[in-house]
């Protein structure tokens, strides 16, 4: 296996994983590291870290939901300015409230990604 440098073009070449991911797929600019590996001359995968902002919204669930969504409303507003002041391309929420994850879809434009698997790993 070769290990080499992650250049953009590597994405179109993957475009049914690429598609699979249900997001916005990197760009150089947002890219801290990135590598591909290719076999036999075939790119097998790549990997990237990207700069992005992260949102950890943490609302009290026996509120009513008028509170619940105004408290969202005031919340997303400072996560956005901060995301934009770090020159973040992309904004992640994760959450458990459905209510809340849709009121962001309707409200602001954020789409569900197709992953049903989110890992964190403490550095």
């Amino acid at each position: 296996m070769n290990i080499r440098a992650f250049i953009e073009s590597d994405i179109d070449k993957m475009p049914a994983v690429t598609e699979g991911l249900g997001f916005p797929v990197p760009t150089p600019k947002s890219i801290i590291v990135g590598r591909a590996v290719e076999h036999e001359g075939e790119l097998i995968g790549y990997g990237v870290v990207k700069h992005h902002g992260e949102a950890i919204f943490a609302i009290d669930p026996s509120k009513p939901r008028i509170t619940r969504a105004k408290a969202l409303n005031v919340l997303m507003h400072v996560a956005m300015a901060g995301a934009h002041k770090a020159n973040c391309e992309q904004l992640h929420v994760f959450m458990d409230d459905r209510a809340l994850a849709d009121s962001l879809i309707r409200h602001y434009g954020f789409v569900e990604t197709k992953s049903q698997i989110v890992l964190a790993l403490s550095l």
